[in-house]
């Protein structure tokens, strides 16, 4: 099958344009209009894995899994967290089966298993080992200056790291992110670890006080760098 290169690029521009719009109607209060501008991202997603072929090749599989992401990412805006699970495990599968420098899907899957109670920490430390591992590989590439300018992918190696405990290694991975990142980024990451550390509480009190220990810790940075009080 020969892709339409221009076509996914379109389509994908397309859905990020729309999910933009979506989270300024939300932050605006106008829930109707923010979901019907996801539900134009979810179908121009959609679309775009049917121009990249039913299955991935070595061609098109990190456009698919970046699309995979993506769908995910406006499921979960859509309250649809078991559709945007299946997404990044789908990601996830592909990421690791061609050695793709992005983590995006395996990140999202590991911290759905946490918040849903799919998995125990201690059941997933191999996975986020492994995970964390491909991030740091990625992140100190000399090769692909992209990947260490991406904000979120510091975040998610920061994320990885505190639930590793290897706290020291994380506060740095922190510090990078927020030096890159806008305002909203940080407080976003401070939701989703709060979440993770209330979930995870009952099963695993030390997990969830590593956790909560990266919170305050971005928390104090975020004082620091945009003087919140």
């Amino acid at each position: 099958m020969t892709v339409d290169w221009d076509a996914v690029e379109q389509l994908q521009g397309r859905a990020e344009t729309a999910r933009k719009r979506g989270d300024r109607l939300r932050g605006e209060g106008d829930e109707a209009g923010a979901m019907a501008a996801f539900g134009v991202a979810e179908a121009s997603l959609r679309e775009c894995l049917t121009a990249l072929g039913l299955t991935p090749t070595p061609e098109t599989a990190s456009a698919r899994a970046e699309t995979l992401g993506s769908l995910g990412g406006i499921l979960r805006r859509m309250n649809r967290s078991e559709e945007a699970f299946e997404n990044y495990s789908e990601g996830a599968d592909i990421e690791q089966k061609y050695h793709l420098p992005s983590t995006y899907n395996r990140v999202n899957s590991l911290k759905h298993k946490l918040l849903t109670g799919k998995k125990t920490l201690s059941e997933l430390e191999s996975e986020i080992r492994t995970t964390a591992k491909a991030l740091s590989d990625s992140l100190n590439d000399p090769r692909d200056q992209r990947a260490a300018d991406s904000a979120w992918s510091w975040a998610d190696l920061g994320d990885c790291l505190t639930l590793l405990g290897d706290f020291d290694s994380a506060e740095r991975a922190y510090t990078i992110f927020i030096k890159k990142a806008s305002l909203k980024s940080p407080e976003t990451t401070l939701d989703v670890l709060k979440s993770i550390a209330r979930a995870i509480a009952h099963s695993d009190e030390a997990g969830a006080k590593r956790v909560n220990d990266a919170v305050a810790f971005l928390e104090s940075q975020l004082v620091k760098r945009y003087e919140i009080r």
